[in-house]
C-alpha cells in the first residue's frame, strides 16, 4: 500500500504543473500550498482528479463521476426550416415593417 501523503505532493506536484505554479495550487478559490493540498489530499479531503480535454482537474469528494454518452446525442424534435419567433421578429427589426 503507497503512502497517502506521498501520493498527496506527487498529485500536488502535478496540479501545480499544470496550473503554472510552483509550490501553490488554486483550489476552492483560494491559493494554498502544495503541502496543505497533499495534506488534505492524505485526510481524504480530495479525493479524485479526472484527466479532460481542458486538462487535469480536481474533482471535490462528493461529486458523482462524470457520464459520456457513447452514442450520438439525438434532438427532441427534428429540425425545421421555418424560422423561430425570435429569429423572425429580429428579421423584422433588420428590414422594417414593409408592409
Amino acid at each position: 500500500m503507497s503512502d497517502p501523503l506521498a501520493e498527496g505532493r506527487r498529485v500536488a506536484r502535478e496540479l501545480a504543473e499544470t496550473q503554472g505554479r510552483v509550490n501553490t495550487v488554486e483550489w476552492e478559490g483560494q491559493t494554498i500550498s502544495t503541502y496543505e493540498f497533499s495534506c488534505r489530499y492524505a485526510r481524504g479531503e480530495i479525493v479524485r482528479i479526472e484527466h479532460t480535454e481542458a486538462g487535469k482537474q480536481v474533482v471535490i469528494s462528493d461529486t458523482p463521476d462524470r457520464v459520456v454518452p457513447n452514442s450520438p446525442l439525438k434532438p427532441k424534435r427534428s429540425q425545421t426550416e421555418k424560422p423561430t419567433l425570435l429569429e423572425m421578429y429580429q428579421e423584422e427589426i433588420k428590414q422594417g415593417k414593409l408592409f
